[in-house]
């Protein structure tokens, strides 16, 4: 057998903009994963602000050009085929959604390279089951965000990253909890406003507050918006509730590191990273999911909900921790993330799923 070489991968993503409020840790990705190949180009649906890296050539579909979805099918082949003339890639990585690897699979029939997507949502809709039969392999963070019974799904971990993620110690924790990411239904964050309103009616907690950091995509977010805002009406908690809106990717850890808990009332079936970013930055996160049950440990009862009596309680008892005890959560925190979802770690197992021979 000859000597195993550094993979040459063509990467496919939603966007590469650094200024991106919901995707602006992909040029993060592309940074770190560069370092496990021997080359990589990205081809983004929306191409935007990125610095230049060295050995990654960046494409584009041209949605920040007023493209449709035809012109994205026709740029997609336009990219890729002469990649694969020439001979420039081992193969393709899909990072996310889309329907690029169903897309994909007459050119993986002829060319015969290597196709694999990353997925972290735990429904199994029809594109996805679409894509099922095109792909080599399926990669997701935890065994609860993906559905169960596919053979070509590899459980790895969640992609953080640790040297960004951290206790900005020169910032005070403020009694704020926090709730970060998209607003839209799937995130349940009426329940976060319920336990929020039956925290500050107890005197002792009458001065927290709640913030809200994320913007609405479409239509449907935008509905739910409105009725988050009327319920804060008519718990009368107007002063106590705001929402930040769009949120630079680089003042993401300031947030964390300046609240005092954040909360991640989602779906029980998925591992939304904020919760690992949150964790990395030492701060407390009261979840839904129970994706990390194991790796939580003892602090389980504490965190997830439903895990030790009512949410309202679990808040209670993290809000009057000891300085001591609460940093020490934190830290214990922290460690979890860096044993268990490194970046880092996790790019280098995906980048071994490609090397050749």
């Amino acid at each position: 057998m000859g000597n195993i070489k550094l993979p040459r991968l063509l990467m496919i993503v939603q966007q590469m903009d650094e200024e991106d409020s919901v995707f602006a840790f992909i040029p993060g990705w592309v940074k770190l994963f560069r370092n496990y190949l021997e080359k990589l180009y990205v081809l983004a649906l929306k191409r935007g602000n990125f610095k230049a890296l060295e050995n990654v050539e960046v494409y584009t579909l041209g949605k920040e050009r007023g493209g449709n979805k035809f012109s994205y099918v026709f740029n997609l082949y336009r990219t890729v085929l002469p990649l694969l003339r020439k001979k420039a890639i081992d193969g393709i990585f899909v990072f996310q959604g889309g329907f690029y690897p169903f897309l994909l699979w007459p050119l993986k029939k002829i060319y015969k390279f290597k196709l694999i997507q990353w997925k972290v949502h735990s429904v199994i809709d029809l594109e996805m089951k679409l894509n099922m039969k095109a792909v080599d392999r399926v990669v997701t963070a935890a065994s609860t965000c993906f559905g169960e019974g596919f053979p070509k799904v590899k459980i790895m971990s969640h992609g953080i990253d640790t040297g960004t993620f951290y206790n900005i110690s020169n910032t005070p924790r403020r009694d704020v909890i926090a709730v970060i990411g998209r607003i839209t239904p799937i995130k349940s964050l009426e329940r976060a406003l319920d336990v929020f309103s039956r925290l500050i009616s107890i005197e002792e907690f009458s001065h927290v507050t709640l913030e809200f950091y994320g913007v609405t995509l479409n239509d449907r977010d935008r509905n739910y918006l409105r009725t988050l805002k009327k319920i804060i009406a008519e718990k009368k908690i107007m002063d106590k509730v705001e929402f930040k809106g769009k949120v630079p990717y680089t003042k993401l850890p300031g947030i964390y590191s300046s609240c005092r808990l954040t909360l991640s009332m989602g779906s029980v079936g998925s591992l939304d990273k904020v919760i690992l970013e949150s964790m990395a930055c030492e701060t407390p996160v009261i979840m839904a999911t129970h994706s990390i049950k194991e790796q939580l440990g003892p602090l389980d009862d504490l965190l997830y909900v439903g895990g030790k009596g009512p949410v309202l309680e679990q808040v209670k008892e993290i809000f009057r921790m000891a300085p001591e005890r609460y940093d020490q959560l934190g830290k214990d925190l922290r460690e979890i993330v860096i044993g268990h979802h490194s970046l880092d770690s996790l790019l280098e197992r995906i980048s071994n799923e490609f090397k050749v021979v």
